[in-house]
């Protein structure tokens, strides 16, 4: 049985190869990615801290978007992965996915990507798809994360700094 994680990027990619949705379709895509995104690394939390269905959804409803940026790109954040042996810095791409999600639900430009020419401003499939394999990469790098690791990581993430 698939997670959710993964069925949501499986709608994303489904988005991205749908004909007649143009941009809307690779808006949705994107923020689709990013969900898929949030919702793995509140449920890796929840999955670390919770020991029943009432604690799990606590923790999972407890997570911030802009928080778990700040976290994410923390030097905590980057120790814990260097440490587990993941070159991929999860904190840039993760900053990337919220922006181009925040652009995809928000915004009436017609893309997110900088330097399009004049005339050409339209999102491509390309583009949606870019955001799309960060997310795989934010979440391959999740999943090659220890039990050990996958705890550090949710202290890190759900417990308030002072």
């Amino acid at each position: 049985m698939a997670l959710l994680h993964e069925n949501l990027l499986a709608v994303a990619d489904a988005l991205l190869d749908t004909r007649g949705v143009g941009s809307a379709g690779r808006r949705r895509a994107i923020s689709t990615a990013y969900y898929a995104t949030f919702r793995r690394i509140a449920s890796l939390c929840a999955a670390s801290l919770a020991s029943d269905r009432d604690d799990f959804e606590t923790v999972v409803r407890s997570l911030n978007h802009k928080q778990l940026l700040k976290d994410l790109k923390s030097d905590k954040a980057k120790t814990l992965f260097r440490a587990a042996g993941i070159g991929t810095e999860i904190g840039a791409l993760f900053e990337a996915l919220l922006n181009a999600r925040e652009w995809a639900d928000y915004s009436s430009a017609p893309t997110i990507i900088a330097g399009k020419a004049r005339g050409d401003e339209r999102l491509t499939r390309a583009d949606a798809a870019k955001y799309i394999r960060n997310a795989r990469a934010i979440l391959s790098a999740l999943d090659a994360l220890d039990d050990a690791a996958r705890l550090k990581l949710a202290i890190l993430l759900t417990i308030p700094k002072r």
